[in-house]
């Protein structure tokens, strides 16, 4: 995929820029507006696939914000990389954080744990918006 005369490529900086309001949002999200970020960074009809067929709302994908930095008050995701195919952008993340709850069915330890994943965002010019997260090389420890 490549620009056209109407519709120059996106590039990486703008691909940070629309990508932010998302990652500001993972980043101890019970101290934030996670709601007003995701207006921000989804448009209403924004749907974050997790199978095929299985999506969450932008609504209901603020609520799973909120209840990460609950139980992960210290959740942090970093940038790791960013890159731009036509009007789409992928952006590989890791996340560290300390659960002091239940946690994908774990009972806290106290131990921290680092994971990646990379998430992918189709007709960008349409409005990013179209999320799909998808969890390639995804690793977790615990240290």
């Amino acid at each position: 995929m490549t620009g056209t005369v109407d519709q120059p490529a996106l590039t990486v900086e703008e691909a940070r820029r629309i990508s932010a309001p998302l990652y500001d949002a993972l980043n101890r999200p019970r101290e934030k507006d996670v709601s007003a970020l995701l207006v921000r960074a989804c448009h209403a009809d924004y749907r974050s696939y997790h199978t095929n067929e299985e999506f969450m709302t932008r609504d209901q994908l603020a609520d799973v914000f909120r209840t990460m930095g609950e139980i992960i008050p210290d959740l942090a995701w970093e940038v790791v990389d960013i890159r731009v195919l036509g009007d789409m952008i992928i952006v590989r993340g890791e996340a560290t954080g300390t659960p002091v709850a239940q946690f994908w069915g774990a009972a806290p330890t106290g131990k921290s744990f680092r994971t990646m994943a990379s998430t992918c965002s189709l007709s960008v010019r349409a409005g990013w918006r179209r999320p799909i997260t998808l969890k390639i090389g995804s690793r977790r420890s615990n240290s």
